[in-house]
């Protein structure tokens, strides 16, 4: 998290919106400054193409996954 902050300044943003909570998938998405971040915390499941709304039309780029050995950012 703090490479991704040193690359992408998301913290001085006050700017910040929750756009989902899912209780029974234990998932919570939420934006902030240029970034959107979403976290699971279910203990068993792992969600692949999990459709998620954003304020944005364009794709968007991975740039962090603590699934994955290695970053982009």
């Amino acid at each position: 998290m703090i490479g991704l902050e040193e690359k992408f300044p998301f913290l001085p943003s006050g700017e910040q919106y929750v756009s989902l909570k899912h209780e029974d998938d234990k998932v919570v998405v939420f934006e902030k400054g240029e970034l959107v971040f979403v976290f699971n915390f279910h203990a068993t499941k792992s969600f692949e193409h999990y459709r998620i709304g954003t304020r944005w039309s364009t794709d968007h780029d991975l740039v962090l996954d603590t699934d994955r050995v290695t970053n982009s950012y």
